[in-house]
């Protein structure tokens, strides 16, 4: 199956742009197009080619499609439709005219420190989605207890009109129908988990506050606080100490300080005990400093953060439970890049072992003599000062064999070169 692009038709939809590049999946802005003019923009969530016939990936995008269905708020992306066209199963979604809140702070990066205020709204309202998904239940009555387990800026949308909504509940788990984590396993972006997340052990709501506490964290500052790297294991994520946001962005006010140090601390009952006292926690400051929807709407709107075309990398290594083939971005010129660097190392390499270049020993003979060096006729300088004639040495020795005697010194002036060793011609 060939990879889609941009204007080409898909069942009912037609695709316009490409929105972002996953390890098992793409998603794409998409239009839907139906009777009497009827359009609607839309976005699909697809399997990659080479997965679509993947019996485990077609599971986890239907069991997605299933779970996010029975979540109605409006701070979490709706669902649409799960369908299958031209065998490929397809999931439909709300379409958010904005941009994720990741691209947004890499923008406002740029500017410097963000309004504390961006933070505190964007993370009370995730704090209120993770409340109602924390606190749903089935038909009976009985409690889900879905845990998101992959809250990160690049699953925050952020509208134009300053909505809020999470996104991508395909790591989601609905703890109540028994089915959990197990011991040993974890999904999610590394640079967003909770200590437990990273040990494989039992989750509940409160890992998805921690991972809402880096998030602020990064909303407060425009910086990344982790980085997959980092994450070395438990006793470096224990002993690894977490600056204030004020450190980085002196406008965040102490009680931001505090909240963020209660969100990421190391044990979950440090931490907030539900999203809903988090979120309350938020709210008074929220209030105190005055950013609302409009404020949001208009960074938005002034600083474009529509999804670029092309396939964007994950800031940190995504890490699942289960290895399936997995789709990478063409490297055609990384790896020219490489090939070009190790040749330009191999010839340094070359040239530094290459011995100096000496001129080769003259070979091991008797001296020749050389004429003594007679001093040109001086010229009348320009000048009234008397000039020194430099001196004229005295005639070199010259070895002589033991055969033959020794050149007079008139024997040599002549004008050419006589060779003592040369035998003697006879008369």
């Amino acid at each position: 199956m060939k990879r889609a692009s941009a204007g080409q038709r898909f069942g009912k939809y037609r695709l316009l742009e490409r929105l972002g590049l996953g390890g098992t999946a793409e998603v794409w802005k998409a239009e839907l197009s139906g009777p009497m003019g009827f359009q609607r923009t839309v976005v699909l969530k697809r399997l990659l080619p080479e997965l679509v016939a993947d019996p485990a990936s077609v599971s986890l995008l239907v069991a997605e499609a299933k779970l996010s269905a029975r979540l109605h708020h409006p701070a979490i992306v709706q669902v649409l439709e799960l369908e299958q066209i031209d065998g490929e199963w397809v999931l439909s979604l709300e379409h958010v005219d904005g941009g994720d809140l990741r691209r947004l702070l890499r923008a406002q990066s740029e500017l410097g420190p963000p309004d504390p205020g961006l933070g505190a709204y964007v993370v009370r309202e995730v704090c209120r989605a993770l409340a109602y998904a924390h606190a749903l239940t089935d038909e009976n009555g009985v409690p889900s207890r879905i845990i998101h387990r992959d809250v990160s800026p690049s699953n925050v949308m952020l509208s134009s009109s300053g909505a809020v909504k999470l996104v991508d509940f395909g790591l989601a788990k609905a703890l109540g129908g028994g089915e959990g984590t197990r011991t040993g396993s974890f999904k999610g972006n590394l640079a967003y988990m909770a200590p437990e997340q990273l040990a494989g052990q039992p989750l509940d709501g409160r890992t998805d506050l921690y991972a809402a506490g880096v998030v602020l964290h990064e909303a407060l500052t425009a910086r990344r606080l982790f980085k997959a790297s980092d994450l070395g294991g438990m006793s470096a994520l224990r002993s690894m100490r977490i600056e204030p946001p004020s450190r980085a962005n002196p406008r965040v006010p102490p009680e931001l300080d505090a909240l963020c140090a209660r969100a990421l601390a190391f044990a979950p009952g440090d931490r907030y005990g539900s999203a809903e006292e988090m979120a309350g926690a938020l709210e008074e400051i929220v209030h105190r400093v005055g950013f609302g929807p409009a404020d949001l709407a208009k960074l938005v709107r002034a600083r474009p953060i529509v999804s670029s075309p092309a396939p964007l990398p994950d800031d940190a290594a995504r890490v699942t439970a289960t290895h399936g083939p997995t789709a990478r971005p063409p490297r055609t010129l990384r790896w020219i890049a490489a090939g070009v660097g190790l040749a330009l190392l191999a010839s340094l390499a070359w040239w530094i072992a290459q011995p100096p270049v000496t001129s080769a020993p003259a070979p091991l003979s008797p001296p020749i003599a050389q004429p003594i060096p007679v001093a040109a006729p001086a010229t009348p300088p320009p000048s009234p000062q008397p000039v020194v004639a430099a001196p004229v040495r005295a005639p070199m020795r010259t070895a002589t064999p033991h055969h033959e005697p020794a050149k007079s010194a008139p024997d040599l002036v002549k004008g050419k070169l006589v060779d003592p060793f040369a035998p003697k011609k006879q008369p």
